[in-house]
């Protein structure tokens, strides 16, 4: 069972990601169709900052 209350220091531990002691979060809303496509997914959190590291790439910025 996922802990209910996890820390920000290891909450995506698994993932590989590392953030920061208490970093604010970006966000950012979606017009539908994507904010339910999005909603719908059991991943979306990884899913958009794959797709955000992607577009950076593409754009040179990484």
């Amino acid at each position: 069972m996922p802990n209910p209350n996890p820390s920000p220091a290891t909450r995506f531990k698994n993932a590989g990601i590392v953030l920061k002691p208490n970093q604010a979060p970006i966000s950012a809303a979606f017009p539908e169709p994507y904010d339910s496509i999005l909603r719908s997914m059991d991943n979306r959190s990884e899913f958009i900052r794959k797709a955000v590291v992607n577009q950076l790439k593409v754009e040179g910025l990484i």
